[in-house]
């Protein structure tokens, strides 16, 4: 599988077509960082099929931990503290990692198979993203190393991100 050679993909997700590389490649990371003109203290969402993956790399002990576990899986992303053996460059300034478990089924399904992934939208830095795969294809051609046949749930917006230890709402 693509994913498990460092190679990153485009797929369908929630909302729009995503790229994904596998959150515990470090060159693979770094190449979608490149692709999206990130900066280096920005970090990206990592996804998952269960919460029991993403325990691997967050703690869930919070006062939250019901009403987290409750919007899962689904499009709510939480910014939760990073345990001490997790991936650096999945960590932000803070400590934190923020983490969904997805509740779209090919998103889960590749979760499921090659781990946990980061996942970002898939088009160039500054660029809107791609809603389809014809789309996709087009515009990112050259950078991805395989592109995953697939069907966007069309959420009108990505997933909400909400402070895991606070509740307050970063991104409605």
């Amino acid at each position: 599988m693509v994913l498990r050679q460092g190679g990153i993909v485009a797929h369908a997700t929630e909302a729009v077509f995503g790229i994904a590389a596998s959150a515990f490649d470090s060159a693979a990371c770094e190449r979608v960082a490149l692709l999206k003109s990130r900066g280096t203290t920005q970090r990206f969402i990592v996804i998952g099929w269960c919460i029991e993956q993403l325990e691997a790399l967050v703690s869930l002990r919070t006062p939250l931990r019901a009403e987290i576990c409750a919007s899962w899986p689904g499009p709510f992303t939480w910014i939760l503290p990073a345990r001490a053996d997790s991936p650096p460059w999945l960590v932000d300034i803070d400590g934190n990692i923020a983490v969904r478990v997805t509740a779209h089924e090919q998103s889960a399904k590749l979760c499921r198979r090659a781990g946990p992934l980061i996942s970002t939208s898939a088009n160039l830095g500054g660029k809107p993203p791609a809603r389809s795969l014809f789309t996709a294809k087009t515009r990112l051609w050259s950078h991805i190393d395989a592109f995953v046949p697939g069907v966007v749930d069309h959420l009108a917006r990505p997933s909400q991100i909400r402070h895991g230890i606070t509740g307050v709402l970063l991104r409605a």
